[in-house]
């Protein structure tokens, strides 16, 4: 196993892989780079340093190392996208947090399609208002106090963020104006602008990543890694090293509250792809799953909207044809979803085996988890 750190050298362009729009002449770029972003280009990087050619084979290869991330690193601590079911209000300048929780409507319906299933609200008596703006990531100490309802700090607003906060702003979106120049003259088209949006990171932030599996070979080009090499669109450059330390653990403040809880609530660290859109499945009919030997039944859940995730095929085999792949649907980061523990099992190996391991469900070879999509945090909640 290796972890990576990846430093911007200039401002990342990432995209979801829906062709481009020429008629609209720009390049927007996400908000944060996709896991398969960082895969891609991961993947390419070691093909090059072990000089291999890009052959069906190859690929096949290359595809087997298990990546995750990518994930905010500063000062050698990851931060993690803000959690769905933390609701700010900021009423007359006060900022108050609430955690939304499945709860019984009190008189009402609702036709959630899996059975038993709750909506996620905020406590009975709670005035109506609207939700505030609060900062991106959150560091892991913050989530780990979120995730064990311990002591955690109501999120700021954004723009009063500060260094060692324990809270994170997502990069700013650097936009460029650029030309289409003629090839044989080298001057530039009248009339062909077109902009492109890049993600500015800040000097002390990098991108964190974990990288396994995989042959002997590309293992030892990952574990050795101290190399230029384009990341995102437009090839813009990122310096990529092999780095140490134990960031990818789970805290022990989690584990130990996971002993004593029959409530568990799992969080997306990267988006997730489900074979039942916003439900993994894990989940059977009866909202009854297992995980890690703790079997559990899904009571609630607290997603955003669904984004897209494409991409590009330039591979040419017997199985594969170049050109656009399909679109998934992958629920974004920070959704979170309640279980309760019925049966056997113990709870605190949800934290021990699968803290920041893929949930994804497996499609025909996996791909999704070998990815990163769906990596996993795992915490407690209070009904």
């Amino acid at each position: 196993m290796s972890w990576l750190e990846i430093q911007p050298r200039d401002p990342i362009v990432a995209r979801d892989g829906r062709p481009f729009n020429a008629s609209q002449r720009r390049m927007r770029s996400l908000d944060w780079p996709y896991p398969s972003v960082l895969a891609g280009s991961l993947r390419t990087l070691v093909a090059k340093l072990a000089d291999l050619p890009f052959t069906a084979e190859v690929a096949d290869r290359l595809r087997r190392m298990e990546i995750a991330g990518p994930l905010p690193l500063v000062d050698g601590e990851l931060y993690f996208p803000r959690p769905a079911d933390c609701v700010v209000s900021a009423e007359d300048g006060v900022r108050k947090c609430y955690a939304s929780r499945p709860r019984e409507m009190g008189g009402g319906g609702c036709n959630l399609p899996v059975a038993g299933l709750l909506p996620a609200m905020v406590a009975a008596g709670i005035e109506d208002f609207k939700p505030a703006k609060t900062p991106a990531f959150w560091s892991a100490a913050q989530m780990a106090a979120w995730l064990t309802e311990e002591n955690y700090a109501i999120p700021p607003d954004p723009v009063d963020v500060q260094a060692g906060s324990g809270f994170l702003n997502a990069p700013e979106q650097d936009q460029r104006t650029h030309v289409r120049i003629e090839a044989e003259t080298g001057t530039a088209l009248d009339k062909h602008l077109f902009q492109t949006s890049g993600l500015d990171f800040e000097d002390r932030v990098k991108l964190a990543a974990r990288s396994e599996g995989g042959d002997e070979q590309l293992a030892g080009f990952v574990a050795g890694l101290d190399a230029m090499h384009p990341l995102g669109g437009e090839r813009r450059l990122a310096h990529w090293r092999h780095s140490g330390g134990t960031a990818w653990e789970a805290p022990g403040s989690v584990v130990k509250a996971l002993e004593k809880t029959k409530l568990v609530r799992m969080m997306l660290a990267t988006p997730a792809i489900f074979s039942g859109g916003w439900l993994p499945g894990w989940v059977g009919e009866d909202a009854r799953c297992e995980r890690a030997g703790v079997k559990m039944r899904l009571v609630g859940a607290a997603t955003g909207r669904w984004r897209p995730i494409s991409g590009w095929n330039l591979e040419k085999s017997a199985k594969s044809k170049p050109g656009p792949k399909a679109v998934k649907r992958a629920v974004p980061a920070g959704g979170v979803y309640f279980f309760k523990v019925e049966g056997g099992g113990d709870p605190a190996e949800l934290a021990r085996r699968l803290w920041l391991r893929p949930v994804s469900d497996a499609d025909d070879r996996g791909q999704d988890c070998r990815d990163g999509f769906g990596l996993a945090l795992w915490g407690t909640w209070s009904a």
